[in-house]
């Protein structure tokens, strides 16, 4: 699913990544995807990241509580997509699979791998970008 709500100029930029947030009945946020880009737009998650934190948690959030929930979502996501490329190969080298389509799921993980790997995390984002304003994280939330 695509996000069709008018975004702010602030965050147009963020379009083509930003996902389609639904609160749940039982209060969490739950969201349709989530790209890590890393080369061209390497900051892009993080600030998808904070305009859908900010819009949960609420404008009044402190920054710090922004950031750090940022920050662990953004740990997790990383970890976690690390993780499953890592034990696709396991798994593929386990079965000895000499198929060439097992080999070219295992090649393609690695590429995903590698640029996992190159994840930029810059902890002093938060230094120097702007806050979000309040019509930004209101667009979103739906």
């Amino acid at each position: 699913a695509k996000n069709e709500k008018e975004l702010p100029k602030e965050i147009m930029d963020l379009r083509r990544f930003m996902p389609v947030p639904t609160k749940k009945e039982d209060g969490t946020l739950s969201i349709t995807h989530i790209m890590i880009p890393i080369e061209r737009s390497p900051h892009a998650m993080r600030r998808v990241l904070q305009v859908l934190i900010r819009s949960y948690v609420g404008q009044e959030a402190s920054r710090e509580t922004i950031v750090d929930n940022v920050f662990a979502a953004e740990d997790k996501i990383i970890k976690t997509n690390i993780e499953f490329y890592e034990t696709l190969i396991k798994d593929i080298e386990a079965l000895g699979a000499k198929d060439e389509r097992k080999q070219m799921i295992a090649f393609v993980a690695q590429i995903q791998l590698n640029k996992l790997y190159k994840y930029m995390y810059n902890y002093s984002f938060f230094d120097v970008a702007q806050n979000v304003p309040s019509a930004s994280a209101k667009a979103v939330a739906g």
